[in-house]
């Protein structure tokens, strides 16, 4: 079996003799995860993590194994590095402002809205802030810009940025599932969407 490797930011892309593709990355612990599904060409190469997703995050997507064990993790947690109490935390892509909330969970938290890509929105969460972000809805933010500092407010055992992504139906909303890692749920690992679409 013939297999060829090409570099894509932080991860691997494998591509098998039979055309299908894998994405391996990183963990905190020098292994590398390789992902069964199947990835997609990339779309325009203007995506970008906020924080280090190789050195810098202190809780993978998944289920718990340690704090809150038994739910679910929707998202990565960066949380070391330079990812610390009151970094700027960065937009991961152009789009506009869905919303701006608080929830005992997530605390302060912002929902970037990207577009429609194929058959799905695409949109990421970035929670914790120990205040509001100063965006109103419906506001444009830019790669890269500036949401805010990382903070601790909601369920934080420590400042840490909290990262989601999800595809939505087109026209849809974020549905959550924390309870288990059954569906449905729109939250799809970040590693995975930043391979598919970085």
């Amino acid at each position: 079996m013939a297999i060829t490797v090409r570099e894509m930011g932080n991860q691997l892309l494998i591509t098998m003799d039979d055309g299908t593709k894998h994405v391996a990355y990183p963990t905190m612990g020098s292994m590398w995860i390789v992902s069964g599904s199947t990835v997609v060409p990339p779309s325009d190469g203007e995506w970008l993590w906020p924080f280090n997703p190789t050195t810098e995050v202190s809780s993978e997507f998944g289920p718990r194994t340690g704090v809150g064990v038994g739910t679910f993790h929707e998202g990565i947690d960066f949380a070391g590095g330079t990812a610390v109490s009151g970094a700027d935390i960065k937009c991961i892509h152009a789009g506009t402002v869905e919303s701006i909330s608080f929830n005992s969970g997530y605390g302060n938290y912002i929902v970037i809205h990207h577009g429609t890509f194929g058959a799905y929105d695409l949109k990421s969460l970035y929670a914790h802030f120990d205040t509001a972000p100063s965006f109103t809805v419906g506001q444009t933010v830019s790669l890269s810009q500036v949401l805010g500092p990382i903070g601790s407010s909601g369920d934080a055992t420590g400042p840490h940025l909290h990262l989601e992504t999800h595809k939505c139906t087109v026209g849809g909303s974020i549905i959550h599932n924390t309870n288990d890692d059954s569906n449905p749920r729109t939250a799809v690992n970040p590693r995975d969407f930043m391979a598919e679409y970085a």
